[in-house]
């Protein structure tokens, strides 16, 4: 016995087969379905990122995708343009010269007329630390002899010559020793011509 629903339960399957065909439709087409200023990023929409503020150097702008350095005719005063870092300063300016300070005066010695006549009692006690010193010059175990000894005196106070000018030490190595303790015998500055004094000792 043939079946009457022969073609009318065609037309039902096709009907079926185009509905559930219609669940499978490619992932790319629902991309046109996503809110403006978002995109499908094959799973969802997502929002697009527009920057619109970033905070660049000083002395550059933001163009719209990167920082760039302002003309140099945009930076101020004291400032150059330089590369990528913008606006920076210009080089220090040289330091001054330095000024030396107050320098100290000279040590000026007193005028001639302030100063006093030969001070004898000064010169006495330095030849008499001087004749100790002197004891030393002589040669160990030797016995004690006496000799003179004459110093001269320049203004300042200093010894300007001391020679031994008596036996037994005149001209020799010893005797050298001995003028030599008695240069350190100095006096105060005086007033007038250098003095020369005599000094008679025993060595040791």
């Amino acid at each position: 016995m043939r079946s009457t629903f022969g073609p009318l339960a065609g037309f039902f399957l096709l009907a079926l087969a185009g509905c559930s065909g219609s669940g499978n439709a490619p992932a790319t087409a629902r991309a046109l379905e996503c809110p403006a200023g978002s995109t499908f990023d094959g799973r969802q929409c997502i929002r697009n990122l527009v920057v619109t503020n970033v905070a660049c150097p000083t002395g550059s702008t933001w163009d719209g995708a990167q920082c760039v350095g302002k003309l140099a005719a945009a930076c101020g005063e004291g400032l150059h343009l330089e590369g990528s870092r913008g606006c920076v300063a210009n080089d220090s300016p040289p330091e001054p010269p330095s000024v030396p300070g107050p320098t100290k005066p000279d040590v000026i010695p007193p005028p001639t007329s302030a100063l006093g006549p030969f001070d004898r009692g000064a010169a006495a006690m330095a030849l008499g630390i001087a004749a100790q010193k002197a004891s030393s010059c002589a040669k160990p175990g030797s016995p004690s002899r006496s000799t003179h000894v004459q110093i001269t005196y320049a203004p300042s106070g200093e010894v300007s010559s001391a020679k031994v000018d008596g036996p037994p030490y005149a001209g020799t190595p010893e005797g050298g020793c001995i003028a030599t303790k008695f240069r350190t015998a100095k006096v105060p500055p005086f007033s007038g011509a250098p003095v020369t004094v005599g000094k008679s000792l025993s060595v040791p």
